[in-house]
């Protein structure tokens, strides 16, 4: 572990560490400029973590975030819908299959349940996923998490989809089957 013997910092968030043979130079970001920056640079894992210890407010460093709970909960709500709607829209790029998307409909899934923000996976999430049209994926990997109590209750309309999902076999294979690719619209019997 390096020590410091001294610090010197000025405005614009930039700070210099004074060494005993070096000489540091460190900026200093916003909460949201952090965040920013891991998904840009598309480090997943390390966006969910961050998202999270912001979230369960045992962040390091969160500069530039309310003190007013209210004002900072809609703030985090907003910033973890972006983020999770850019981690699906990488995947998606990626044409990934059907089937592919399961596992990571249940990371979402499992993050939002660690957050305590599932209003934010079935209110925002699942409409983005609609609208790419791989929603089956993640009512997949709902009836995963709930057989495996990472989620314990889920709202009645998607109760009645998952329903849905494994009574039409069209729909049911296009997310278990490994060759099937992302498809554009649904037949007019799985509407």
């Amino acid at each position: 572990m390096t020590s410091y013997h001294g610090q010197i910092s000025h405005s614009g968030g930039y700070c210099m560490l004074l060494g005993q043979s070096r000489l540091m130079f460190s900026t200093l970001l916003s909460w949201d400029a952090r965040l920013d920056a891991v998904i840009a640079s598309k480090r997943w894992d390390d966006a969910f973590a961050l998202a999270k210890d912001f979230s369960l407010e045992i962040a390091v460093a969160v500069v530039g975030l309310s003190s007013d709970s209210t004002v900072r909960r809609s703030a985090l709500q907003d910033r973890i819908t972006q983020l999770l709607t850019a981690f699906i829209s990488d995947a998606a790029r990626k044409k990934t299959s059907l089937r592919d998307f399961v596992p990571l409909a249940k990371k979402m899934l499992v993050f939002c349940a660690e957050i305590h923000s599932m209003d934010t996976f079935f209110n925002h999430v699942m409409v983005f996923l609609q609208t790419i049209q791989v929603k089956d994926a993640a009512i997949y990997a709902i009836e995963s998490a709930l057989l495996d109590g990472t989620i314990t209750s889920v709202p009645d309309t998607f109760i009645r989809e998952l329903v849905e999902l494994f009574q039409t076999p069209t729909r049911f294979n296009a997310v278990v089957s490994k060759n099937c690719l992302l498809y554009t619209s649904p037949s007019p019997r799985d509407s």
